[in-house]
C-alpha cells in the first residue's frame, strides 16, 4: 500500500506541515502534522423558513392542502390554464408567508 499526501506550496492554509519520524508506525507509516490557518469570518444571513416538525409546519401543510384542493385548474385553453396556475402559485406563496418566519444564520448558529 502506498499512501501519499500532496501539499500545495501556494495554499497559505496548508503550507505548514511536518512529518514526525519518531512517531513511525508499522509498515513505515508516519503521521503528518498539518497546521491549518483558519481566519475568523463574519457570516450573517437571513432566511425565511418554517421549522421542521413544528406546529407551524403542520398548520402550513393543512392550509396548503386546502389551497390546492380549492383551486379550480382550467384546462379548456392555454390562457385559462396559465391564469389558474398563476392563482395557485400566488395562493401557495401567501400560505407560505403566513407561517414562515425570519431566521438569522451566523457563524455561531450551529449547535455543536
Amino acid at each position: 500500500m502506498l499512501d501519499l499526501m500532496f501539499f500545495s506550496p501556494d495554499n497559505e492554509g496548508f503550507d505548514n506541515h511536518n512529518i514526525l519520524p519518531d512517531k513511525k508506525k508499522p509498515l513505515d507509516h508516519t503521521p503528518p502534522i498539518v497546521c491549518i490557518g483558519i481566519a475568523e469570518v463574519t457570516i450573517k444571513k437571513t432566511i425565511i423558513t418554517i421549522p421542521n416538525d413544528s406546529e407551524e409546519e403542520r398548520k402550513y401543510l393543512n392550509d396548503l392542502l386546502q389551497v390546492v384542493s380549492r383551486t379550480n385548474i382550467a384546462t379548456n385553453n392555454t390562457d385559462s390554464f396559465k391564469e389558474s396556475i398563476g392563482r395557485l402559485m400566488e395562493n401557495m406563496a401567501n400560505t407560505w408567508h403566513k407561517y414562515a418566519t425570519k431566521k438569522s444564520i451566523t457563524r455561531c448558529s450551529k449547535q455543536w
